[in-house]
């Protein structure tokens, strides 16, 4: 999968400093799934707290610096990576999934040598069950749900 940004965006991993503005992502991303939006800022600064966000966050900017989508990882040993995904509905939806999509996948290429007695890397990506869309795309590209 080729990492290509979607015309117009920027990537940049999120600061601690993005967190409101990450949380109304997170959230924007529930409500177009159709589910109750649960994130909220203390949440997500605990789940920061040990993050090393300039190498396991990336964040999606559209041309004016808003936030329409980020991913992070949660890196098991180098055996397992699962990589969280949220992307804020639009017009380039899809561009935006498939860059996360391929940044995970690249992510667990790039690191797996890091790992101990590592001969296979599991990528897991968790998404909610009523975004369709999006199990509709990771399907397509080989993941089993």
């Amino acid at each position: 999968m080729t990492l290509a940004l979607p015309a117009g965006m920027t990537a940049r991993p999120p600061t601690r400093d993005d967190v409101v503005a990450v949380v109304d992502l997170i959230n924007a991303a529930q409500v177009a799934e159709g589910d109750e939006p649960d994130m909220t800022v203390t949440e997500l600064r605990k789940d920061w707290v040990d993050a090393d966000l300039d190498d396991e966050a990336i964040l999606l900017l559209d041309a004016d610096g808003a936030p329409v989508a980020m991913a992070d990882i949660l890196n098991r040993r180098y055996h397992q990576i699962n990589v969280y995904a949220f992307v804020s509905p639009g017009p380039v939806w899809d561009e935006q999934w498939d860059y996360l999509t391929a940044w995970g996948e690249q992510w667990a290429t790039g690191h797996a040598h890091l790992g101990e007695d590592v001969s296979e890397v599991a990528v897991h990506r968790f998404i909610r069950a009523t975004n369709t869309r999006a199990i509709a795309r990771l399907e397509a590209d080989g993941y089993v749900n």
